[in-house]
């Protein structure tokens, strides 16, 4: 009892050392912590000691320490029922707000803005939250009225700072004192929304804070009396003519809705004068979108509907008006603003727009919209728009866009939609006027069925697909025989593109017994020659793999198809269990008639059994070493090393290093097939379906540097090669700039922002190179560097600005064909 007068009189700590001021803060602190019993009994005498110790200081360390004493204090209620010392507490911390504060660089132990901010924010809001009803009626009151006097400063550091304290302090303000400064706040914020237009991060931080500040009058009169005083203010900016100042309004409106009032009802009047003018339309339209997807009331709006019919039937307006009618009704549609009467109106001029509208851009948005509707209204979905889309309905590619929106829609029957799809495209292929139908079915499936929630619609739908359409795709080679000019839209590189996704997609949906079934029934119809259409002089066989057969060039078309299958539901091999698709493939190399898209088959097939499993039977390394020998550097040899090293490196094989010298090897071969060569080391970390994630690949985190570190090495190796004459060494360095252009194009940004800068001088060289490949892969990678790069490589490439520049201009004018080769 006796210490505490005796420390008032004796410690005068403004004019200590700001090191023993320091110790002060912290003997303070530990008597707080230690003696809390004794402290109750004391406490007002101990907070004007800790009052008068820290008023007026400067030292940002000894800062540190009142603001955290300043917080324990306001929380263990020292101060009790004196209003004055409440009030003292939180003004001689307030005064520090914002912080004014640039760190000392120089110090040992240095203080951030960052701690300052966060210790000064804690001490302010602890009195709220302390349980004394009178400190937080007070503290509320303070904070309210400061935060308010920042947001109005011209300070963008002041104004972002109380956004931040606001949001902390919110959820603890005092009712009454929200109430009382409801219209000041929003007041600013209006004004802080319109003058910051230019600064996006900026505004979604006042966006973000006028949504926290509804959110914490939601379920209060609070929450309409601030939306009647927001519209009061902004309401004149959402009339037509539309000026700058609608966006603002319209934001603030949009964030007034998490406290759960209607925003719409209150703006859509002023907003529907705007609809009747084309040059209004749009924005009205856009701003209505913006509101709705906000809106959380969920009431239905009469005069909503109407709008939207009006909107949607109004044939006399631009695509985009057009486009953002339709955005409208799905956002109002997805908010529940919509009655049911008005879904079912709605949705059949959705429909007519879905299924007949001239741009295939507006029946595309239309159909993605009649999923939402599907959504809220499927019983009338079902019974009125479904039966629609059936037979030859199904022929117009709008119609079988619309059926494919509603595959992954709770409430329908997925599998008969896919089903029904599935046997469209086999069935009517041979007929030319469906084409657009059959690629926009296979296009919906690719993006609808991966949707699919339900393993056992998965499977059901897998199965489908493999019987059909294996069936189909060898209908289509038969029917074709050995013609060049007669193919079915199925065997087209657009279908067979769809396809194959869909195929690696589905492999993976199979339970292990159907997959193995079916597995051993494509692979039964691909290999065994035994399938045949026709009979005596005209009777073709199914021989996709031999070469030497008349109808196989044409059948080896949908060999694809083959492949992504087996490359996504790999056959499990391992010395012991040499299989018959491995041995298959071992085959197809050792034919010296295969053609490359027979030995592409094999050596992506051949990279995913390496990929996926760790002990590789020994057959394997020794046939693809065969071939690799009897082939030497031929183009043959070039795409098994190529797609083998691929797989080796997504798994992190210990033969990596191995392969990474053969294909190089390639690059000293012939002009032609060096150069196809060196394009080919884009595959390793380019985008390659077959072999990739899709298809279950064992795929290293870090791949990327390791085949950089691997091969940057090797690349100077080759380049400072004496041996060869001025000619080819040409071609070989050339080769060399352009796998480094595809490498770096496909690093990550730390490992270019390293390994760039002796590297930068060959990438600008080749820039000069009359190789349209090589001059290709130098442009994208330093578009990837200009847009992914980090700081330090735009800093680097800002050194060469004036040689980029010069060579940019030379390359406009040189009308130089740019091209990418794919293998």
């Amino acid at each position: 009892m006796r210490l505490l007068p005796t420390l008032q009189q004796e410690l005068h700590v403004p004019t200590l050392s700001a090191e023993n001021r320091l110790h002060c803060g912290r003997f303070l602190r530990e008597l707080h912590t230690r003696q809390r019993q004794w402290l109750e009994q004391v406490g007002p005498e101990f907070v004007t000691l800790c009052i008068s110790s820290f008023d007026g200081e400067t030292d940002p360390k000894v800062l540190l320490t009142g603001f955290k004493l300043f917080g324990e204090v306001m929380s263990s209620c020292l101060a009790g029922e004196n209003e004055n010392l409440w009030d003292e507490l939180l003004d001689v911390i307030m005064c520090y707000f914002p912080v004014d504060f640039e760190p000392d660089s120089t110090s040992e132990d240095p203080i951030t803005r960052a701690d300052l901010v966060d210790a000064l924010t804690k001490a302010m809001v602890s009195g709220l939250t302390c349980g004394v009803p009178l400190a937080k009626k007070r503290h509320s009151a303070a904070l309210m009225e400061l935060i308010c006097e920042k947001l109005g400063s011209d300070s963008a550091a002041a104004i972002d700072d109380s956004i931040a304290l606001l949001a902390v302090a919110l959820p603890a303000l005092h009712k009454a004192v929200l109430e009382n400064k409801l219209k000041e706040f929003l007041q600013i914020m209006v004004i802080n929304l319109g003058q910051r237009e230019q600064d996006k991060t900026a505004q979604e931080q006042i966006i973000k804070c006028i949504e926290s500040f509804a959110s914490a009058l939601a379920g209060t009169q609070l929450a309409s009396q601030g939306l009647t005083l927001l519209f009061e203010m902004v309401g004149e900016y959402l009339k037509p003519p539309f000026k700058a100042t609608l966006w603002p309004a319209v934001k603030a409106l949009k964030a007034w809705s998490a406290s759960g009032v209607d925003v719409m009802a209150v703006a859509l009047p002023n907003l529907i004068p705007g609809l009747s003018s084309p040059a209004s339309s749009g924005e009205a339209l856009d701003s209505i979108v913006e509101l709705a997807n906000s809106n959380k009331s969920g009431s239905k709006n009469s005069a909503l509907e109407e709008v939207l019919l009006k909107s949607i039937k109004n044939k006399e307006v631009s695509l985009q008006t057009k486009l953002l009618s339709v955005s409208a009704v799905a956002a109002c549609a997805k908010s529940n603003l919509i009655s049911q009467a008005g879904l079912e109106s709605i949705t059949l001029e959705v429909f007519e727009l879905a299924t007949k509208a001239d741009s295939m851009e507006l029946c595309k948005e239309a159909s993605h919209c009649m999923s939402f509707l599907a959504e809220k209204s499927p019983n009338f979905i079902r019974d009125n728009i479904l039966p629609r889309l059936t037979g030859n309905a199904l022929k117009q590619e709008t119609f079988v866009l619309l059926l494919c929106q509603f595959i992954s829609n709770d409430g329908f029957l997925p599998f008969e939609i896919c089903h029904k799809l599935i046997a469209m495209i086999t069935k009517h292929q041979f007929d030319s006027t469906w084409d657009a139908a059959i690629l926009a079915a296979l296009s919906g499936l690719e993006g609808t069925v991966p949707k699919l929630n339900s393993t056992q619609v998965n499977i059901a739908v897998a199965k489908c697909w493999f019987v059909e359409v294996t069936d189909g795709l060898i209908q289509a080679v038969m029917y074709c025989g050995q013609d060049k000019n007669k193919k079915t839209v199925l065997i087209s590189e657009k279908a067979m593109e769809h396809i194959c996704a869909l195929t690696l997609y589905l492999a993976r949906q199979l339970d292990q017994g159907s997959l193995e079934d079916i597995r051993a029934d494509i692979w039964t119809k691909f290999t065994t020659n035994t399938m045949s259409k026709g009979n005596g002089m005209s009777k073709i066989y199914f021989k996709p793999f031999e070469p030497s057969y008349a109808y196989s060039k044409n059948q080896s078309l949908i060999v694809p198809f083959l492949t992504s299958f087996l490359c996504s539901a790999t056959p499990t091999t391992h010395p012991g269990n040499f299989n018959d698709y491995t041995a298959f493939c071992l085959t197809v190399l050792r034919n010296g008639n295969s053609s490359p898209v027979h030995i592409k088959a094999a050596a992506k097939i051949l990279a995913a059994v390496i990929n996926k499993h760790e002990d590789v039977d020994e057959k394997i390394w020794s046939g693809m070493n065969d071939f690799m020998a009897i082939r030497g550097l031929t183009e043959e040899s070039l795409i098994l090393a190529t797609w083998v090293t691929k797989g080796i490196l997504l798994k992190g094989g210990k033969t990596l290093e191995e392969w990474l010298d053969r294909l190089l090897r390639f690059t000293t071969a012939s002009k032609e097939l060096s150069r196809v060569a060196a394009d080919c080391w884009w595959l390793l970390l380019g985008d390659t379906p077959d072999l990739s994630a899709e298809a279950a690949f064992n795929i290293k985190l870090l791949h990327p540097q390791r085949l950089f570190s691997l091969t940057l090495p090797k690349l100077k190796v080759v380049i400072e090669d004496k041996t060869k004459s001025s000619r080819e060494m040409s071609t070989i360095k050339e080769n060399m700039l352009l796998i480094l252009g595809h490498l770096l194009s496909l690093i990550p940004s730390e490992v270019q922002s390293r390994e760039l800068p002796p590297l930068l001088p060959l990438l600008l060289e080749s820039l000069a190179s009359s190789d349209s490949s090589l001059v290709d892969s130098s442009l994208s990678t330093l578009m990837q560097l200009f847009n992914e790069g980090s700081p330090e490589v735009e800093q680097l490439l800002g050194k060469h600005v004036e040689k980029l520049v010069a060579e940019f201009l030379r390359l406009i004018y040189s009308k130089i064909n740019l091209r990418k080769t794919k293998l």
